[in-house]
């Protein structure tokens, strides 16, 4: 508090010289002065309204889904928070700590960088940048590539620059990786011949999969299953 007297007893001070004085040299020199002081007093103002808007933030629940297959011919599934779930749900505390925020994005090559820029109704302003390969990922033309790269960066500058979890952007293990048709292949006329000798049910060759973690897709195990017809 009393810095902040102290602050604005110069600014008073300032204002007269410069309304006093008639030399430019001395009047630039006290403005470059009531600028820094401003912009002191703005920082200061920013670091408290943050500081209190931290403590009321809310948490906000995952909506997006996403998934795709990997090289392995597996799948990979996960959830994630969507950029407007974060500043919907957010803007409320924002309006009324004085604060708004705005994204800048920029193309260089095969990478894209996203800023995130948080503003204070003071004049004080933070950003965090972050960039990215454009995302080739599946069969996505060049526009979708770089909006899904945009989107998944805005989500950390934001979930950075607000100083929100980012475990939300883990993605979970795969939940399903059904066994490669290459294997089945191969080991098919094996289980049919069990099965057709005797020695296992179709059942039982599927229990026994089971058991080893081995996964068969719905089409594999109907092919199993009638080999017992």
């Amino acid at each position: 508090m009393n810095e902040i007297l102290n602050n604005q007893t110069k600014m008073i001070s300032i204002d007269q010289q410069i309304m006093q004085s008639s030399d430019m040299d001395t009047v630039e020199r006290l403005m470059v002065l009531r600028r820094e002081i401003e912009a002191s007093e703005a920082r200061r103002s920013y670091q408290r309204d943050f500081a209190r808007l931290q403590s009321v933030l809310p948490s906000v629940q995952k909506s997006g889904k996403a998934s795709f297959q990997t090289k392995k011919g597996g799948r990979l599934e996960y959830c994630y928070v969507k950029i407007d779930d974060l500043t919907n749900a957010l803007k409320p505390f924002l309006n009324e700590h004085g604060f708004s925020f705005l994204f800048k994005q920029k193309e260089n090559y095969d990478k894209i960088a996203v800023a995130c820029i948080v503003m204070h109704i003071e004049g004080h302003r933070e950003s965090v940048e972050m960039s990215a390969p454009i995302d080739t990922s599946g069969y996505k033309n060049h526009l979708q590539a770089m909006a899904s790269t945009v989107s998944y960066l805005r989500r950390l500058t934001f979930t950075s620059a607000f100083g929100l979890s980012v475990t939300d952007e883990v993605k979970a293990p795969p939940s399903k990786k059904y066994y490669s048709e290459s294997a089945f292949r191969t080991n098919f006329p094996v289980w049919r011949l069990k099965i057709s000798h005797g020695e296992k049910t179709p059942q039982q060759v599927l229990q026994l999969l089971r058991s080893k973690g081995v996964m068969l897709t719905p089409d594999q195990e109907q092919q199993v299953l009638q080999c017992g017809v």
